[in-house]
């Protein structure tokens, strides 16, 4: 199986009151096209920083990071920000939907900035709406919507711009119990299209639901095991 993520002895620093903070130490990992993968660690573990790095958000102090068959170390931040715009879909706990925008157009934004048409915008956005089940709230902006459907928004946005990689933070963290099954049952869907999926929680339930389970602790992965049904 092709390995469309791999990281090799990866680390990660700042700069801090003059001194130096280490956050991720020396992390090899290698996900293959198509897993859907958990990275679990208590706060302040470091995998959101791994999955800053991940998104091209942010970059490594020392190691590589390849994608897709592409080396990321050393791109500048123009680079970066087209392999996000053209190989990532993010979800976030938060949301993140401007609240000035109905569902279809916050679905658009990605869209937008690769500069598509804009019918063919609205086209792929309702699209994307119907594939998590929101088509008729296309119109609703987010204060219309609950909070499990303001996520699927987001998640049809992530997917708009068919993004083979899916990078997914504490998404079911403020949605209730049966609002956070729902997303994860449409996740499964997801990942069984082929899409590649990495979600980073805290939570061992939503953990369960993947393939497998990198769990970090202090910047160091301390446990790497497939998920058994």
């Amino acid at each position: 199986m092709d390995q469309f993520i791999e990281l090799e002895r990866l680390s990660k620093s700042y700069r801090m009151a003059g001194e130096e903070l280490q956050i991720l130490h020396q992390i090899s990992l290698s996900v293959p096209s198509g897993q859907y993968l958990s990275v679990i660690g208590p706060s302040g573990s470091g995998k959101s920083t791994l999955m800053h790095i991940l998104g091209c958000l942010d970059v490594p102090s020392q190691g590589r990071y390849v994608l897709d068959g592409r080396d990321l170390t050393g791109l500048s931040e123009a680079a970066l920000s087209q392999v996000r715009r053209q190989s990532i879909g993010f979800i976030f706990q938060s949301f993140n939907l401007l609240p000035s925008l109905n569902a279809v157009e916050n679905v658009s934004l990605p869209l937008m900035y690769q500069g598509i048409p804009v019918t063919q915008q609205k086209e792929r956005a309702e699209a994307a709406l119907e594939r998590v089940g929101l088509r008729e709230r296309r119109h609703h902006r987010p204060h219309q919507l609950s909070g499990g459907q303001q996520q699927r928004v987001a998640i049809a946005r992530a997917l708009v711009a068919d993004a083979p990689l899916i990078l997914a933070d504490e998404p079911t963290g403020n949605l209730d119990s049966h609002s956070g099954e729902e997303i994860l049952d449409l996740f499964a869907e997801l990942n069984a299209e082929g899409r590649t999926f990495l979600v980073i929680t805290h939570d061992p339930a939503v953990a369960s639901r993947s393939q497998r389970i990198v769990a970090i602790h202090d910047g160091t992965v301390v446990e790497d095991r497939k998920v058994t049904a």
